[in-house]
């Protein structure tokens, strides 16, 4: 797993990282000085598929391996998206049919927003998912909050690069003491599932309006010498939690295997656990049953 930081501008003192996030905006210096990148096509609204089409293109002509995020948080109201759903996963589809030759990342949605699985669990959002290249992942906070982020999602079978980490803005906090304590558990947790990239949000926030109570910049503090000196530290997968209260599926030689009903059965272990309060395990599962369709 590669990891490193998110650039907004190119003022970043030439820190050679393995990752990096940026934007396309400032110039195209921002973060180049990684080997692996993500670029986030930025803009506020909708623009139209053409023209985020051509923005694309021209990316490409730059950097003919650029992986392509294609916005920032579509969930989230003030990003200006509008719609649901469905209209980011359609609106996906159709730049992905203008320039099929390009390594198009599905957007990261804002956690914090109510239902912000079903950007990524909607049947049209999985059937867009399945046409891009890898899924941009969201997540702030302690370990737990990081997992209960990405374990929606690591279920679809694509390349996940968490492109914004922190510990979460607008909460006040020291971050050399959240960088020694969460940091490196984060770090090895989204390794052992197989995330291909983190970028720490952000190397330097730059932007004058916004007023944080605890800065989100890496510039200055411990969470660069742990990025820069990480290695994996191999942690079990957390599994998934059956409930012993109920029978184990028993499958018999003699009695031919009904998919159907099995399905049926993980459903409604899914609705227990969500209706008892375990909520991310409810959802997990019905991931897993969703991508099951390709099983047909």
């Amino acid at each position: 797993m590669n990891v490193g930081l998110h650039f907004l501008e190119n003022s970043y003192n030439d820190l050679p990282f393995q990752a990096s996030t940026y934007l396309n905006v400032a110039g195209k210096e921002a973060g180049r000085k990684s080997s692996e990148r993500l670029e986030r096509i930025f803009f506020k609204g909708r623009p139209s598929p053409a023209l985020v089409s051509v923005d694309v293109k021209v990316s490409l002509k730059e950097d003919p391996g650029a992986r392509i995020q294609l916005g920032n948080e579509p969930n989230l109201e003030t990003e200006g998206f509008g719609g649901g759903p469905e209209d980011y996963a359609r609106w996906f589809l159709d730049i992905r049919d203008r320039v099929k030759e390009a390594r198009l990342y599905y957007a990261g949605m804002s956690p914090g927003v109510p239902n912000w699985q079903d950007w990524y669990l909607h049947p049209k959002a999985q059937e867009a998912i399945s046409s891009a290249n890898g899924i941009a992942v969201h997540a702030y906070g302690n370990l737990a909050e990081v997992m209960s982020a990405i374990e929606p999602v690591r279920f679809f079978n694509k390349p996940l690069w968490v492109a914004e980490l922190n510990f979460a803005a607008g909460r006040s906090v020291d971050r050399n003491a959240w960088a020694r304590a969460e940091l490196k558990p984060i770090l090895n947790y989204l390794s052992s599932v197989g995330v291909e990239a983190v970028t720490y949000f952000a190397y330097k926030w730059p932007t004058p309006d916004m007023h944080l109570p605890t800065p989100v910049d890496a510039e200055g503090t411990e969470i660069l010498s742990i990025l820069r000196n990480w290695l994996p530290v191999p942690v079990p997968v957390p599994p998934i939690i059956v409930n012993p209260t109920i029978p184990p599926v028993v499958i018999l030689p003699s009695v031919a295997f009904n998919a159907a009903e099995r399905r049926d059965r993980i459903w409604n272990i899914a609705e227990e656990f969500e209706k008892n309060g375990y909520s991310w395990t409810g959802q997990g599962l019905k991931a897993v049953l969703a991508l099951s369709k390709g099983d047909r």
